[in-house]
């Protein structure tokens, strides 16, 4: 089992199989509207020939996945997980990477996985989420990746968030389709 985080970012990047990938962020829990969108998205990223990475589990995670692999596109996903539990990964990841390391810890800042989504992803879109995905978004920022909001703006961050956005090539999309247009100016 891969112990270090480059093996993880490694093994997300052989399940790519030379593509670009394109990680989606998000809440475990969403509003309906922000899942048909994430779905939406995931099938886009898929027909685009880009590879989707998620954190594996419910939510948007699984709404993205989902439209990637009905789009016949792998849905790499960085599971907090050793082994199967409830909700990781969920019925649509291709490739579970299990980890182990667990999620975001809000109470002690720890990353656990977080770190391993953000750096195997060539750009991070992120969709409405809590803390765990603002702990992306500031991991987003920390190694330079490009970074779309989709569905929510700059201001509905948490401030520690909008401050480490403020020199990072950030942008907001309100449809799939926007943020689409934006990841392809980036990879293409």
């Amino acid at each position: 089992m891969a112990e270090k985080t480059e093996d993880w970012v490694h093994q997300a990047v052989c399940a790519a199989g030379g593509k670009a990938i394109v990680g989606v962020m998000g809440g475990g829990s969403a509003a309906e509207a922000d899942l048909r969108a994430a779905e939406t998205f995931g099938g886009l990223v898929a027909r685009s020939g880009y590879a989707l990475l998620t954190g594996g589990g419910p939510g948007i995670m699984e709404a993205a996945s989902r439209g990637a692999r009905r789009a016949g596109g792998p849905a790499i996903g960085v599971l907090p997980v050793q082994e199967p539990a409830a909700g990781y990964p969920n019925a649509f990841v291709t490739h579970p990477l299990f980890t182990g390391l667990g999620a975001f810890n809000p109470a002690t800042g720890d990353a656990g996985r977080n770190r391993i989504n953000i750096l195997a992803s060539d750009l991070i879109a992120a969709f409405p989420g809590a803390a765990g995905t603002n702990s992306e978004i500031r991991l987003a920022a920390e190694n330079r990746k490009p970074l779309v909001l989709v569905g929510w703006t700059l201001p509905s961050l948490e401030g520690a968030s909008r401050v480490c956005l403020r020199d990072l090539d950030v942008a907001e999309a309100t449809t799939p389709e926007q943020a689409l247009e934006w990841v392809q100016g980036r990879l293409n």
